[in-house]
């Protein structure tokens, strides 16, 4: 269960980005194929779309991924090596830094009912 939380948020994410801002890139360190339909339309929207496949991986991407984005494939000290270096000021955080969310509501997510 935790799972589909965790790409309901990441869904909400690349959603919110294509929605707000009018042009950009979405990267995504996924090969779920439940992420095709969001990032067809973020590559709708005129989004740049691709999928990161890590040269050290043993599984390929999914051709559903492959039809619906472009496929960069990298070692992790080539995606280490293009991360930005200290190009933003952060922002003010309203939970814990360790966290891998944007969403300050995630925690009502997790919550046993």
């Amino acid at each position: 269960m935790r799972q589909k939380q965790v790409d309901a948020l990441l869904v909400h994410d690349i959603t919110k980005l294509y929605c707000t801002k009018p042009l950009g890139c979405v990267v995504l360190f996924s090969k779920d194929t439940d992420f095709v339909p969001v990032l067809e339309a973020a590559w709708e929207k005129g989004f740049e779309v691709f999928i990161a496949n890590i040269q050290e991986s043993p599984n390929s991407v999914p051709s559903d991924l492959k039809k619906s984005c472009n496929v960069r494939e990298l070692s992790v000290a080539e995606i280490v090596d293009n991360l930005p270096k200290n190009q933003y000021t952060p922002k003010k955080k309203n939970f814990s830094s360790n966290e891998p969310f944007n969403n300050p509501f995630k925690d009502q997510l997790f919550k046993k009912n």
